[in-house]
């Protein structure tokens, strides 16, 4: 037995659980044998003392139905009543053939063949019954009471009634004799119950036991190892688990185990030695993002400041036009204008602004083409956002504006429109600008798409003012953070949205 358990031992856990399952269903498959085979026996005498019961019943109720068929007959007739009520009179001897045999009393045995005899006295009283009925029949329903088949009617009722009798001392004979086969069936159930709580527990308890002392004995295995692994990590000295006896998986385990640790070992020289070049390598990487930092700061001021000049210039001629065109108050309303948006323009120390700021702006910028335009231009600001205190870079809208008014509606002879749309959705804020002019060829569409993805910039190229200036900006402040969408259609008009994720 001895040998038996240190065998169970060295196998692998997946054996020794699979060992128990196949254990435990033997068990349990031969407990639901014996309780199937019990209850089937005692069903089957259950099913023969009903069947017998049943038969009686039937029986009964038969006799009871014969009186309402052959009241039917004596008062209309009836050919649907006659063929019911001998079709009843057979399966009542049918019935009565069938409990005879079932039956083991002598009383019983007399009572049915009693009750076989006052049945075909019934039947020949019915034949009559209908024979004289027939013969007297007088065209109604009414049944007379001094006919010849009257009496007869009567005598087949004291019959049925006799029968019906009989039939209930045939019941109770079979109930008192039957009462000592119906407490041992009583008493087999509740043994047959308590058999089925007792395996059933013997069943639980086993299970359990085989549980606790499984768990027990892994977890004992787990609890050596991690004793050993504690006095490893306790100190910088090699240790090493020693092999251990038990299931396939520990021994496994432990040499796997010591082949790690050697290992560990082995990297943890080397991987001092690569902290050291890391941490060198990380200080060298932070003063370089330093001066990628500086670099970029003074790349935006330097795009900032190609701005000046070429916008200046434009404002200054829509100014002077306005004061040849108009009197001295328009031009006075220009020059505020103007102030303002000077304003926020000299604020070159800032790469990033307010987009409220920014809005204030273009809108100053939209006033004066206004002004210069008269009635043939319209423009709109629309801003749907939470807060306005999102920042942007500074004249990232002005640009975008002037190429949609210059190259889409200046020369245009119809009237002008330009809307600008700001919303905020789903943690993105969306640029979008608006014209109704000529609009853009696919070349052109590429031409602006290709700008847009610039990386580097010549700060003495003039070409890069415009719409390549606002897309080096961004990307060099919001990164992989920011998308450009352009549609355009011939005689349509033109969108130019740019949407920044927020972080």
């Amino acid at each position: 037995m001895r040998r038996m358990i240190d065998l169970m031992k060295s196998v692998s856990i997946r054996v020794q659980l699979i060992f128990f399952s196949v254990l435990m269903s033997c068990m349990i498959g031969g407990i639901a044998f014996f309780v199937l085979h019990w209850n089937a026996k005692a069903l089957q005498n259950d099913s023969e003392y009903m069947n017998y019961i049943f038969k009686i019943n039937k029986l009964y109720q038969i006799q009871e139905e014969n009186g309402k068929y052959l009241y039917q007959v004596v008062k209309t007739l009836d050919e649907e009543a006659k063929m019911n009520l001998r079709q009843q009179i057979t399966e009542s001897y049918e019935l009565l053939k069938a409990v005879e045999l079932s039956s083991v009393s002598v009383d019983s045995n007399v009572r049915i063949r009693v009750t076989r005899y006052l049945l075909k006295r019934f039947e020949n009283h019915v034949e009559e019954v209908i024979w004289l009925r027939k013969f007297e029949d007088n065209g109604t329903d009414q049944v007379e009471a001094d006919s010849s088949y009257y009496v007869i009617y009567m005598e087949s009722l004291d019959i049925l009634s006799r029968i019906t009798t009989y039939l209930q001392e045939i019941l109770r004979l079979s109930v008192e004799e039957n009462r000592e086969f119906i407490e041992k069936a009583s008493q087999n159930n509740k043994r047959l119950k308590n058999l089925i709580i007792f395996f059933v527990c013997i069943v639980v308890v086993a299970s359990i036991s085989f549980c606790i002392f499984f768990s027990n004995y892994v977890t004992g295995l787990i609890k050596r190892i991690a004793s050993m692994t504690k006095k490893i990590a306790k100190g910088s000295e090699k240790h090493e688990i020693m092999s251990m006896a038990g299931p396939k998986e520990i021994q496994e385990l432990t040499s796997n185990f010591n082949q790690l640790l050697d290992t560990i070992y082995e990297l943890n020289g080397k991987a001092e030695e690569k902290v050291k070049l890391e941490l060198r390598l990380s200080e060298e990487k932070l003063e370089k993002m330093k001066v990628r930092e500086l670099l970029k700061e003074s790349q935006l001021q330097g795009l900032q400041t190609q701005i000046n000049p070429h916008f200046l210039f434009n404002t200054l001629n829509v100014i002077s036009m306005t004061a040849l065109l108009e009197n001295a108050d328009q031009a006075y309303a220009l020059m505020i204008a103007l102030s303002k948006f000077m304003r926020h323009y000299l604020k070159k120390v800032k790469s990033n602004v307010p987009l409220e700021e920014e809005l204030d702006m273009i809108s100053q910028y939209l006033y004066i083409l206004k002004a210069r335009m008269g009635e043939q231009f319209l423009y709109s600001i629309q801003c749907d956002v939470k807060t306005k205190e999102i920042k942007i870079p500074v004249f990232t809208l002005q640009p975008i504006v002037e190429n949609a008014f210059k190259h889409g509606i200046e020369d245009q002879v119809e009237q002008g429109r330009i809307d600008i749309r700001i919303k905020e959705r789903n943690r993105s804020l969306y640029l979008s600008i608006y014209d109704n002019g000529k609009g853009m060829t696919k070349e052109e569409i590429d031409s602006v798409r290709k700008k847009l993805r610039v990386h580097d910039v010549d700060f003495g190229d003039q070409a890069h003012i415009g719409i390549e200036n606002v897309g080096y900006r961004l990307n060099l402040v919001f990164e992989n953070r920011v998308k450009y969408y352009v549609r355009s259609s011939s005689r349509k008009g033109t969108i130019f949205t740019i949407q920044i994720i927020l972080e």
